[in-house]
């Protein structure tokens, strides 16, 4: 009999250290998931709160942009297996800026998203200017891809065009262009070499009273 009344007491100290080392286990685990999930939280809300810091001052045009992002920036324009543009700190300005001034551009974004797995704030912007709206088009929407390194700077831009969203086409430009050709044949050559735009605070106001010519004398 004394051989077993001990026996209880040992199972007991022995159900003990394993809830002990259980409990120990489910602490540890708890606390990695805790401060994980809080160094993942914090992580969203700063790229959140540099990017609107970044893009408030890019509309802007004021070079504290470059605060936000590293010193070579890479964008894509589309797919992303094409070769990026760079844009480098202290460049001379981009002429589209110019183009963009002179014809009132606006930018705006209703949807914005953090992307873990890209490290990535993403979202659908639009922009809209005098030229969209002299040609009855609505504002040019797409998806954009901002991507943050560890250090929480933006290294990449990509704009991706929705298709079925943008209706700028060349059905907005045909008829100028005919009409053109007609009434201002020279300031059309001028303005729009081998049917390209090139951006200049000039060129945008050139195009802007071309348009409401077209405009004043077609009634579209």
């Amino acid at each position: 009999m004394q051989l077993y009344t001990h026996y209880p007491i040992h199972y007991l100290n022995l159900l003990i250290m394993r809830f002990r080392y259980f409990f120990s286990i489910c602490t540890s685990l708890f606390l990695v998931l805790y401060f994980t999930s809080c160094s993942s939280s914090d992580k969203k809300n700063d790229e959140f709160s540099l990017f609107k810091a970044f893009y408030q001052a890019e509309i802007n045009m004021d070079d504290s942009k470059w605060d936000y992002t590293t010193d070579t920036l890479r964008v894509w324009y589309g797919k992303t297996d094409a070769e990026p543009t760079l844009k480098y700190k202290g460049a001379p300005k981009d002429p589209w800026i110019d183009w963009n001034v002179a014809l009132n551009a606006k930018s705006s974004y209703d949807t914005i998203w953090y992307a873990p797995e890209e490290h990535a704030i993403k979202g659908f912007f639009y922009e809209n200017n005098d030229f969209y709206n002299l040609l009855g088009a609505s504002a040019n929407k797409t998806l954009r891809t901002y991507t943050f390194n560890t250090s929480l700077k933006i290294t990449d831009v990509r704009y991706e065009n929705i298709p079925e969203e943008n209706t700028l086409s060349g059905k907005h430009m045909a008829p100028v262009y005919t009409w053109a050709q007609t009434y201002a044949p020279e300031e059309i050559a001028a303005i729009f070499p081998n049917n390209q735009l090139v951006p200049s605070t000039e060129n945008a106001l050139r195009w802007k009273k071309l348009l409401e010519q077209y405009r004043a004398q077609t009634g579209k």
